[in-house]
């Protein structure tokens, strides 16, 4: 007598869920709600991405792929540190090239209520310490 079989093809394929500028916790819930594993591949500094978002991810978003399947992300450590320049002292208007040559933005205020030298008496955070780029120093003018 003659059997009909039928065979399963497993899970059906879902598309893999864009996770770039997400938090690793987001792209984790993400990833479970589609029934696909996450593995952190790598940590790198990112000037785009915050500390702890997701830079990339392999395979790309929309790419359709069995249930079950890992999907590995690079996570941002935030922008590289860099070690701030000692202003103190120097005319207002030369400590903003430095600061800003250095990659650093600024924000200054008056120390007395007046600034007659427009020097940089006080900085923060001080010179020789680390920063990431683009960070705020603040100055304070006398």
């Amino acid at each position: 007598s003659r059997v009909n079989l039928v065979v399963s093809k497993g899970l059906p394929p879902v598309d893999v869920p864009s996770l770039v500028g997400k938090s690793e916790d987001a792209a984790e819930d993400l990833l479970d709600s589609a029934n696909l594993e996450y593995r952190k591949a790598d940590e790198k500094h990112s000037n785009q991405y915050a500390a702890g978002e997701i830079i990339s991810q392999t395979p790309a978003a929309g790419t359709s792929v069995d249930q079950g399947t890992t999907v590995s992300v690079v996570v941002s450590l935030g922008p590289p540190l860099v070690q701030v320049p000692d202003v103190v002292d120097m005319p207002l208007e030369d400590a903003i090239d430095v600061l800003t040559e250095a990659g650093f933005k600024y924000e200054t205020y008056d120390l007395v209520g007046i600034s007659p030298l427009d020097r940089v008496a006080k900085q923060d955070p001080e010179g020789g310490s680390m920063a990431p780029r683009g960070s705020v120093i603040t100055l304070a003018i006398v």
